[in-house]
């Protein structure tokens, strides 16, 4: 079983069988330096920057029309240094992560565009055989859900 975090999507679904979620999809967001004209739903052009292996760095090359630099980093950090480097135009990444970076940037990074949600919440990671270990998690799941624990 896989425990970490990881947002259930349909690629990821084509190998694995995931848990339902646990915990609902992060809202993904778009941050620019300030004063820059982004539109993350037309990504055409831009520099990009993203942690790589996410599920924003598959929607930077699928929304990109093959027209725009994605450039994957080991970290969202990393990303975002080159961000205010000016080597990039945008980053993805979920709120949670953008949200204190923003505010601590005194005003030279901005969110925008609209939110995304991209997959369908974190659930848990089972191999395809485990249909049994799946079930389980699911009911505990669905319990905790039900009595507001989770």
């Amino acid at each position: 079983m896989i425990m970490a975090g990881m947002s259930i999507t349909g690629e990821r679904l084509e190998t694995i069988d995931f848990t339902q979620n646990y915990f609902p999809p992060d809202p993904s967001k778009f941050v620019a330096t300030t004063g820059e004209a982004i539109d993350p739903s037309a990504l055409e052009g831009k520099r990009v920057g993203v942690q790589g292996g996410t599920i924003r760095a598959a929607y930077a090359r699928e929304n990109s029309a093959g027209n725009n630099t994605v450039v994957s980093f080991g970290t969202a950090d990393r990303a975002m240094a080159d961000l205010a480097a000016g080597n990039l135009d945008t980053i993805p990444a979920d709120a949670a992560y953008l949200e204190p970076v923003v505010t601590a940037s005194s005003g030279t990074l901005e969110f925008v565009g609209e939110d995304i949600l991209i997959g369908d919440g974190v659930g848990a990671g089972v191999r395809k055989d485990e249909a049994d270990l799946k079930g389980k998690f699911d009911t505990a799941i669905t319990a905790l859900k039900a009595d507001g624990t989770l």
